[in-house]
């Protein structure tokens, strides 16, 4: 029997002795001090019994009526024991048990904390980690049982997790969030992991999507025609949308080149680097290509201009300017994309008239075609104005053409009679031109010329010139 009390106190002793004084050297506070400063409270905790704390006197006159001293051991542990040695005095030792009548100092040498300076292990070797989800790390020595679990566990060692939506200390509180497709809360913190259900949000997912917003964490904007609601989880409009948007939930744009309610409208499609229009409005908002101008790109420019914005002037050689790029039909004497370029061997608009062929050198005045430096020796040339020609010419005229026609009988005559005795004539050709043309004649009438020939044959070396009077 003493054998086995021998063993038991050996155990316990070899116990005592493996757990660390916790409290030594750590921070300690008391309530007020003796006036010497070598009785401060660290003095009850600096690993010597000669050396001890004490305060002011407490009792029934002194101005003191309750004392307190403690120690922060700085972070949580498992406790074995506290050993707490007051001062003795011979004859005193009643008045450290709280029996003295009269005034008294409180004077403590030392306080032990025993524990271990490793909370998680427990064994008889101490060498098992305690459950993870015990509070603080802690477990009961022997058998390793949590003395409190951490939030969202249950049972002896802490492995169980919550129930379906509940979480929390002791899993004590119900999930208040609505969670993506339906899954419970977190079973300690109470929060959604995957986020909020469509039409929730908040810290928590317990709020409400706001007015004219819908979705998963609430990120769509309704576009519902009149600003009606629109369902906070599919983001349906009942009243269809407003303008610039379609589908159910109104929240896709009108697609390329579209705008306006339902999408029917079409853009001008001027809008600046072929970009599309406004969904809404079908305002080019970054500008219109060159030509146009406008809000919506749909205007032209006036007359005389062209390019962006409509900022640059045509050339004042342009019949007509397009509105675009500033390419003219010229007015007459004028070639070109710009109109200046000055005709050369042409006339009129665009030049598109050639000079006449009987000009010298073929060269004329751009502007009505007339030949600048005369005509060909074999050829004379007049321009007349059909007006001028018929009032003030007639009787010149009248008398050419007596004249043309007696020549024409006798040259006639004289012809018969030659082709008789002749057998081999020469022939010359004289030629009188005579001209009754205006521009809008000459450009009827091509490359045929207005003349009128007359043919003799005579004789070797025998000529008759005809002369006009």
């Amino acid at each position: 029997m003493e054998l086995c009390h021998s063993v038991f106190y050996l155990e316990t002793l070899a116990i005592a002795l493996s757990y660390d004084n916790l409290s030594y050297r750590k921070i300690a506070t008391q309530s007020h001090t003796y006036s010497n400063y070598d009785y401060d409270a660290r003095k009850a905790v600096d690993g010597s019994i000669a050396t001890c704390m004490r305060t002011l006197d407490i009792g029934r006159t002194s101005p003191q009526k309750t004392v307190w001293w403690k120690v922060d051991l700085g972070e949580v542990y498992t406790i074995n024991s506290i050993n707490i040695l007051f001062r003795a005095y011979d004859g005193y030792e009643n008045r450290q048990r709280g029996y003295e009548i009269s005034n008294d100092f409180t004077e403590l040498c030392e306080v032990i904390v025993k524990g271990r300076n490793s909370t998680c292990i427990y064994g008889s070797n101490c060498d098992i980690p305690c459950p993870v989800s015990c509070k603080d790390n802690i477990c009961q020595e022997q058998n390793g049982s949590c003395f409190d679990c951490k939030p969202g566990w249950l049972g002896s060692f802490c492995n169980t997790t919550c129930g379906i939506r509940w979480y929390g200390v002791n899993c004590s509180q119900p999930c208040v969030g609505h969670c993506r497709d339906g899954i419970t809360c977190n079973h300690v913190t109470g929060l959604c992991d995957r986020g909020c259900d469509a039409g929730w949000t908040g810290y928590m997912c317990n709020e409400e999507c706001n007015r004219g917003t819908f979705g998963y964490e609430c990120v769509n904007t309704c576009h519902c025609l009149n600003i009606s609601s629109c369902d906070k989880r599919t983001g349906t409009c009942d009243g269809g949308c407003t303008p610039g948007y379609i589908n159910n939930n109104c929240s896709t744009n009108c697609p390329y080149q579209y705008f306006g309610m339902n999408c029917t409208e079409r853009c001008s499609g001027h809008c600046i680097n072929n970009k599309t229009c406004g969904h809404v409005s079908g305002e080019c908002s970054y500008g219109c290509l060159d030509g146009y101008i406008g809000i919506f790109c749909n205007d032209t420019c006036i007359d005389g201009y062209y390019g962006p914005n409509c900022s640059k002037k045509c050339h004042s050689n342009c019949r007509t300017c397009r509105h675009t790029d500033g390419m003219c039909t010229c007015v007459a004497g004028w070639i070109g994309p710009k109109c200046n370029t000055e005709c050369v061997w042409s006339y009129g608009e665009d030049c598109q008239y050639p000079c006449h062929r009987h000009c010298l050198n073929q060269t004329c005045d751009r502007f009505n075609g007339s030949c600048l430096y005369g005509f060909s020796d074999e050829y004379m040339y007049c321009e007349l104005d059909t007006d001028d020609i018929q009032m003030e010419n007639t009787p010149l005229l009248v008398g050419i053409s007596v004249s043309i026609l007696v020549n024409v009988i006798v040259i006639s005559v004289k012809l018969l009679r030659q082709r008789k005795t002749s057998s081999k004539q020469k022939h010359r050709t004289c030629i009188i031109k005579t001209c009754w043309t205006t521009d809008s004649e000459q450009t009827n009438t091509g490359n045929n010329d207005p003349y009128q020939e007359l043919e003799e044959r005579k004789k070797e070396n025998l000529y008759q010139n005809l002369t006009l009077q």
